[in-house]
């Protein structure tokens, strides 16, 4: 048994020189602590079986034996909803966030109560803190991104601008060159998206090779100054119409 001590206490020695957070060695530390008790007492058990016709000392160390097991199962899953950071410095700042995935270096770096985000790319997530159920994808995505929750972050370089690092429910799909060394984020991305509002829009362009539809309306939607420019299709007089801000809606002469 020493010499399983004498491993199991080497392997404590090297978790506490690894890069991980605190909060994280010692609950490394404790489960390698309950496993030590749980197989001593195992052993024990053993020898009492084979050695002993007292019973009721049996009974008593089997529940002890059971309690151990449980506790120790229980600070197996309390490891693995916390641990899932891979790469330097990848959740390092992170003290009571759970369910997390940081997988790069510099990922997820300044979390700290943050829980449930998925980072994935070279310093994704940098400057998140307590942002909770966020997924960011591609280097440097989401980096100043601090408190906002619910984003959906795609693209090099994508995400909001400092100026609404606390921003949520948002999507942002786009690549933002990294000039200078300085990582600002846009607010404007090719794509953007609300979730909380239903609301999808493009910064650009947008081809459509084949058709668009436009589901018929009987009620006409709110036409002012801030939706000038949308159209839709009235479904009692079968005509498409346009917002023409405070002229209200227009009938689009067609042929």
């Amino acid at each position: 048994m020493g010499n399983f001590q004498e491993h199991i206490i080497l392997q404590a020695t090297l978790i506490a020189s690894l890069e991980v957070p605190l909060g994280i060695q010692i609950l490394l530390e404790v489960l390698i602590a309950s496993l030590v008790y749980f197989l001593e007492h195992l052993i024990l058990l053993g020898e009492i079986i084979v050695s002993s016709e007292n019973l009721l000392e049996t009974q008593i160390l089997q529940e002890v034996l059971i309690a151990s097991l449980e506790m120790t199962l229980v600070r197996v899953i309390l490891l693995e909803i916390i641990i899932a950071f891979i790469g330097v410095a990848s959740g390092k700042s992170n003290i009571d966030g759970y369910s997390n995935s940081f997988i790069g270096p510099f990922t997820g770096t300044s979390n700290s109560s943050g829980y449930r985000n998925s980072f994935l790319g070279k310093e994704s997530g940098w400057s998140n803190t307590s942002g909770n159920s966020n997924t960011f994808i591609g280097t440097y995505s989401g980096f100043t991104n601090q408190t906002g929750s619910n984003n959906v972050v795609i693209g090099y370089g994508a995400g909001p601008s400092n100026l609404n690092s606390d921003a949520s429910n948002r999507l942002y799909i786009d690549v933002i060159p990294n000039e200078c060394g300085f990582l600002t984020g846009n607010d404007t991305p090719l794509i953007y998206g609300e979730f909380d509002n239903d609301l999808l829009r493009i910064n650009g362009t947008l081809h459509i090779t084949e058709t668009a539809k436009l589901t018929p309306l009987i009620i006409p939607p709110t036409c002012t100054s801030t939706e000038e420019g949308l159209i839709y299709f009235n479904a009692n007089n079968r005509t498409l119409q346009v917002c023409k801000g405070s002229l209200g809606w227009k009938e689009v002469l067609t042929n």
